[in-house]
């Protein structure tokens, strides 16, 4: 256990800056699964402007492996990776789930740049998880960030939290399951020479997604003609697993009471683009179930589909929605299913409260 790093060693209130490569590492060496878990303590520290530039490189400001810190009144603004997770990379292969906290931090104006002949995707503008790694990440703000490709060939771009799709299928859920409460993500942006995915969130692990504000998010496609974009507010997806016995295990995904609306997916030119500018649940990767109840989804624009799919691929139950346009879907039930103007207060000053003349309170 000499490698023990707990919650009662704390970095508080610095900033880092200028980094040329992450400004932290978070790195538990070793494969010892009896060992403790690597977890220092960050309060109101600052990470500002920190670029790690090495081709394909993991987070910008910090990179986290095997490890569970906690993030608390942190600032990430302005940090760089030509790669994945402009402002944190996070990933595990241990079998015992490591989770990273973040709570209460802003993230403005990270970028994850694809800038060389590689052929890979920039993705996790402000944050990218994978293997399998999860974190709960509760009151915190995801503003402007951007994933931008300007390589060679055709490569496309996912939003700013970004996951792959392992996930820790030997244990309980608590355990594995991503938590996003309480969020602000919007005016986030990818831009892209092809598909785009979830410019706000691009979901494949079992997650847990409350209570979050989903807004004015943007995909551009470059290319003008002939690419996929899907999912712009939200993309999910959601494979199975097989645990240590070999059993294969379905996963859990939940959506509830988020405000999803003014997404917008679109070529340069400024033609809409393909479908689901609101939530999109991939027609491919859907082996698990999805629960998605008291989600207003509204005002998002693409080429069709706008809100939604129009036909739910795999084991989803959705009900108590209000979605525009889900009215003239099949699958709705319209007893407890609406689509009906939610009123919400001034979305031009990004207020999307409801007016106390909504219809939707209280039903």
């Amino acid at each position: 256990q000499n490698d023990r790093l707990d919650s009662t060693f704390q970095i508080i209130g610095l900033q880092f800056t200028g980094a040329t490569k992450s400004a932290i590492w978070v790195d538990r060496a070793g494969t010892d699964e009896r060992s403790t878990f690597l977890q220092p303590k960050f309060s109101n520290c600052i990470f500002y402007n920190n670029r790690n530039t090495e081709d394909h490189a993991f987070g910008g400001a910090v990179f986290i492996n095997n490890g569970s810190p906690i993030f608390e009144s942190c600032v990430f603004d302005s940090n760089y990776v030509n790669g994945i997770g402009g402002a944190i990379g996070i990933r595990s292969d241990l079998a015992t789930v490591r989770r990273t906290h973040i709570r209460s931090s802003t993230f403005t104006n990270n970028m994850s740049h694809h800038l060389s002949s590689q052929t890979w995707t920039p993705r996790g503008s402000a944050i990218m998880i994978t293997g399998d790694a999860t974190a709960t990440i509760v009151n915190s703000v995801f503003e402007n960030n951007i994933s931008l490709e300007e390589g060679s060939g055709q490569n496309g771009g996912k939003g700013a939290i970004v996951t792959d799709e392992d996930w820790g299928s030997s244990l309980p859920e608590s355990d594995y399951i991503l938590i996003i409460d309480r969020c602000v993500i919007k005016n986030n942006t990818i831009i892209a020479n092809a598909n785009t995915y979830g410019a706000g969130l691009y979901i494949s692990k079992p997650a847990r997604i409350t209570n979050n504000l989903i807004v004015n998010n943007e995909a551009i496609c470059t290319a003008n003609t002939g690419t996929q974009q899907l999912g712009t507010g939200v993309f999910v997806g959601l494979q199975s697993r097989h645990n240590n016995n070999g059993n294969e295990i379905f996963g859990r995904t939940y959506i509830i009471n988020n405000t999803i609306a003014n997404n917008i997916q679109r070529y340069s030119n400024g033609n809409l683009n393909d479908r689901g500018g609101g939530l999109w649940f991939s027609e491919s990767d859907m082996n698990g179930e999805v629960w998605v109840f008291n989600n207003v989804i509204w005002g998002n624009e693409s080429g069709g589909q706008r809100n939604i799919n129009d036909n739910l691929p795999g084991s989803i139950y959705i009900d108590h929605n209000d979605i525009q346009f889900s009215s003239e879907d099949s699958w709705p039930d319209g007893s407890t299913m609406f689509d009906i103007d939610p009123m919400f207060s001034d979305t031009t000053k990004e207020n999307f409260t409801l007016t106390s003349a909504s219809t939707l309170i209280g039903a």
